[in-house]
């Protein structure tokens, strides 16, 4: 069983829900949602399909997400880092450099690198 949730960013409680029996993917759910201008969606790298990120950019719908490891990017810019807050160690814009994925979704994208204690998070948007 799954359950895909919209929370209001403002009331931080949820707007929408969906249950489904569990073999329904992430992105086929996300896909069928209906989000505002403006929505911050913050989801896991089963949703990373360059296409509909590409699309909700359009949207002017903002993405948080973690990279997939096999991701082929470049660092366009690196931001210096002051200390390394909350375990901050870096911030940068890439470009996808892969050749489908390049194509597909050509803005740069924020990255960001964050150590865990418990594991390494790297996230973009």
């Amino acid at each position: 069983m799954k359950i895909h949730t919209v929370l209001d960013y403002d009331s931080e409680l949820p707007s929408f829900a969906e249950v489904s029996d569990g073999r329904k993917h992430d992105l086929k759910a996300a896909k069928g949602l209906q989000l505002p201008t403006g929505s911050v969606l913050v989801v896991d790298r089963a949703y990373v399909d360059f296409a509909w990120l590409k699309d909700l950019d359009s949207r002017g719908i903002l993405f948080v997400t973690r990279l997939k490891d096999r991701s082929l990017t470049e660092i366009v810019e690196s931001y210096g880092i002051q200390d390394q807050l909350d375990g901050l160690v870096a911030d940068q814009d890439i470009v996808l450099t892969g050749s489908k994925t390049s194509r597909t979704y050509s803005k740069p994208l924020r990255f960001v690198t964050r150590i865990d204690p418990e594991m390494t998070t790297r996230w973009f948007s």
